[in-house]
């Protein structure tokens, strides 16, 4: 969605329950981000996050049960590696939840910077396996919690560097479960589509077959090999490009990319991503332990105390600005909230450095509102073109091409529905709607297919539909 909602900010200034609402933060294709004050007694203050429907979406049944979903799975989450969730209450018809308020800034923004600021390029190896060992234990806690004795089955589906936040402090906070796999949502996920970024999705999500928590095991590995090698392993120019990269999973290990890279690191790595499920580590815990013990075995141990002294010394200016802005919006000065639609779209290189900041309090909160919804119809609509996946995702609004790898902060989530029928169209034939029902399958319109034939690339002959 692009511009400004109707009746964005009409909370500004008002009071839900206990909640001041001071400033407007950020604004999503779901969802208006606010920064508001608890007070209390002696002088007590606390700033928290607030997260409400936009006033249209309302009456939207769908979109309501996506949001209490969200909020129910956010409230069992209880861990101090991810994001909290405060309380869930309702004003003038309006759902909103309350989340923590994080001083930090996403992974993206992180390397993204680094990048720019320091020798090499790269984070210190310490840090980028403290960082991935605390996002094991966050996701860890996340796919072992129960309900009533029973497990949730919780996979969170979209991890990446956009999705975890690293707190001034050090601390990692894993966010935005608003696509996560859980037994409990109401809506539940339609068979055949694909949900998650390109870069970071396993090959098995890519296929839409069935994902668990080793597909969050795939997604840590892949941001582990970027960090250490400062490299994209999967990114490719195009969208389709990166598809199929996932697909056939060829990845050198680590210290074949940077000579600087410990050897003894590979097989730890590599494990995390193998392209067969099983041959990964089980659990997020697995994965934390054996980058546990390597630091400790080569006597290099890392805590988040180390991560907030490299804060320090290399990130003096977000430090600053996020004191600054944060004394604005207190003081209610008025600042242009970030359209997070837009600014996905430009990729994050024209937004002012203050704004980026935000991304501490605002992004992180935001659940689903970068992802795309893609049916059978949009395939339908857009089959008179020859432009295949790579274009046709291009026409429903992620034009942007990135200059080299530092467009880590604009990969977006997808929602993709019945992907091989897309993969389908990359031969030239026209995709029928789906059908529904007891109504008969049409038969695919071969008139319009070119009159040399095209290979088929390897990658598609081996998939199979997953129809039952």
């Amino acid at each position: 969605m692009s511009g400004i909602p109707a009746g964005a900010g009409s909370l500004l200034g008002k009071r839900l329950g206990k909640y001041e609402i001071l400033a407007l933060l950020a604004l999503g294709g779901t969802a208006e981000i606010y920064l508001a004050r608890i007070a209390g007694a002696a002088g007590f203050e606390k700033y928290v996050v607030v997260k409400c429907l936009h006033d249209h979406l309302a009456d939207d049944q769908t979109f309501v049960k996506m949001f209490l979903d969200e909020a129910r799975l956010a409230a069992a989450l209880d861990h101090s590696n991810i994001v909290q969730t405060m309380e869930l209450g309702e004003y003038e018809n309006r759902y909103f939840m309350v989340l923590e308020f994080l001083a930090g800034l996403s992974l993206a923004m992180i390397v993204r910077r680094a990048g720019e600021r320091l020798q090499g390029g790269r984070i210190p190896v310490p840090l980028v396996l403290n960082m991935i060992a605390q996002s094991c234990a966050g996701l860890h806690y996340a796919h072992e919690r129960t309900q009533g004795g029973k497990p949730l089955n919780i996979v969170h589906r979209d991890i990446s560097p956009q999705n975890l936040v690293i707190s001034f402090e050090g601390v990692v906070k894993v966010v935005d479960f608003g696509i996560a796999k859980a037994e409990h949502r109401e809506t539940k996920t339609q068979s055949g589509t694909i949900k998650g970024k390109f870069a970071y999705m396993s090959p098995e999500q890519c296929v839409a077959t069935n994902v668990d928590r080793r597909t969050d095991v795939f997604a840590l590995g892949v941001i582990a090999h970027e960090l250490l090698t400062g490299r994209r392993l999967f990114k490719k120019p195009s969208p389709y490009e990166t598809y199929q990269a996932v697909i056939e999973c060829h990845v050198k290990p680590p210290s074949a990319e940077n000579v600087e890279i410990d050897p003894a690191l590979d097989p730890i790595i590599m494990k995390a991503v193998a392209k067969d499920k099983e041959n990964r580590y089980p659990t997020a815990e697995a994965f934390g332990d054996a980058i546990v013990g390597y630091l400790h075995h080569r006597g290099k141990g890392s805590s988040p105390n180390d991560v907030s002294r490299w804060f320090d010394e290399h990130f003096a200016q977000e430090l600053e600005e996020h004191g600054a802005r944060m004394r604005e919006l207190i003081q209610g000065r008025e600042i242009q909230p970030i359209n997070w639609d837009e600014e996905e779209d430009k990729g994050g290189k024209d937004q002012d450095k203050g704004n980026m900041t935000v991304d501490l309090g605002a992004k992180l909160v935001i659940g689903g509102e970068k992802s795309q919804t893609l049916d059978t119809a949009d395939i339908v609509d857009a089959r008179g073109s020859s432009s295949g996946l790579s274009n046709l995702i291009d026409d429903l609004g992620d034009a942007h091409r990135a200059d080299g790898d530092d467009d880590m902060p604009a990969d977006r989530t997808r929602i993709e529905a019945n992907p091989l029928e897309k993969l389908r169209e990359l031969d030239g034939v026209n995709v029928p709607r789906t059908p529904t029902g007891n109504t008969p399958k049409p038969e695919l319109d071969i008139k319009s297919q070119p009159t040399k034939e095209t290979p088929r690339p390897e990658f598609v002959k081996n998939l199979a539909p997953q129809h039952k």
